[in-house]
């Protein structure tokens, strides 16, 4: 387990990285932001955009735990909030929560398509969405250090959990973000651990 953790935290200390680097201090993703939500209206029977304005981006909710299935026991949930047609929307529920990247982790590679989300109508219902644009950046960037010091701990992670399970739900997100060399070695001393083949 000590080896699994430390593949985990690599990876996703990288996946972090990315998040930051890719749509905070490029795009400007924060509170404050103005964004072009894609979403289905059943009044239209199409999609449409709406500009919204974020008002939360919560740097603990963001992990490698993200791009999870939402059926997942390891899904974690990307919060974030907005006000739109002046109501207050925090998406990041059990069932709808934000997924960065889209990648082929059979050739490791990642295209940045958009930010998935669920959008909660007053009548209750969820539709998926999509932030098709950052209108406006964030007129205070959240910072490096502060991002850094905001994430939550793996020991959830692993908490009544077998090695075999682990890597059999978080080895190809591990395979792909992990950002050092040693990557093969550490990989298949874990894997040998727990009598997968290498």
């Amino acid at each position: 387990m000590t080896k699994f953790k430390y593949l985990y935290e690599q990876a996703n200390k990288a996946y972090r990285q990315e998040f930051y680097d890719r749509f905070i201090k490029d795009m400007g993703l924060g509170a404050g932001a103005l964004v072009s939500l894609r979403q289905y209206d059943r009044s239209q029977n199409d999609y449409v955009s709406k500009v919204a304005l974020m008002t939360e981006l919560d740097p603990k909710s963001i992990s490698l735990t993200n791009l999870q299935n939402a059926w997942s026991d390891y899904r974690t949930n990307l919060r974030m909030g907005f006000l739109l047609d002046g109501q207050k929307i925090v998406v990041g529920d059990k069932n709808h929560s934000p997924k960065l990247f889209h990648f082929d982790v059979s050739r490791n590679e990642r295209d940045y398509v958009g930010l998935e989300h669920g959008v909660h109508e007053p009548h209750g219902y969820w539709d998926n969405g999509l932030i098709t644009e950052i209108v406006s950046p964030a007129p205070n960037i959240m910072s490096q250090e502060w991002f850094d010091g905001e994430f939550e701990p793996i020991e959830w992670v692993m908490k009544k959990r077998n090695g075999r399970d682990l890597w059999s739900y978080l080895g190809s997100y591990i395979k792909s973000f992990y950002p050092h060399d040693n990557k093969d070695k550490k990989i298949n001393a874990f894997k040998k651990s727990i009598g997968l083949p290498c």
